[in-house]
């Protein structure tokens, strides 16, 4: 039989957590299971089944936390429960901000376009076949024409004049 041992964790605030901010997977950042916690914040606690399960695990006393110590009525210590609270707060807005970097540098690297990116798009040298694909093509020229007068890579009036070549073809 497998040893499990008690939680220094409060089993007071788990529950607290669970109860109030459970769909969000907030007493998950407290155990310390962060990669669950997001996956329940997104997932808004498994669209509730999760979070019921996880209520019905706490209420029962078989929550564990990352390193598989169970958290029970009678772990933890009551003068350790605020700087829990407050430790938990920190490795959420740790987690979400460094998830938020992320997604913004993926973003970035998505629609970074520089002057040799403009030189090369296909839609200066293609010729009109009335065909609406062409003009969809145009149209994203266009668009992505607009993005680096945006950014700085070209002039409005270069923006103009490929603009009016696009169109004239």
């Amino acid at each position: 039989m497998h040893q499990h041992w008690k939680s220094r964790k409060s089993w007071l605030v788990l529950f607290i957590l669970a109860l109030l901010f459970g769909a969000f997977g907030v007493h998950r950042f407290y155990a310390g299971k962060i990669g669950t916690g997001i996956l329940m914040f997104f997932t808004f606690g498994g669209f509730g089944i999760w979070y019921i399960i996880d209520l019905l695990i706490i209420i029962t006393g078989n929550f564990t936390d990352s390193n598989g110590n169970i958290i029970s009525v009678n772990s933890g210590r009551d003068d350790d429960d605020l700087f829990s609270l407050k430790k938990t707060a920190a490795q959420m807005q740790s987690a979400f901000s460094k998830e938020r970097k992320d997604s913004e540098a993926q973003q970035t690297k998505r629609t970074q376009y520089s002057q040799d990116d403009y030189l090369k798009y296909p839609a200066f040298t293609a010729k009109d076949t009335g065909s609406s694909s062409n003009k969809l093509l145009v149209s994203d020229e266009i668009g992505k024409l607009h993005d680096l007068m945006q950014r700085g890579v070209i002039t409005p009036e270069e923006f103009e004049t490929q603009k009016k070549k696009l169109l004239s073809y």
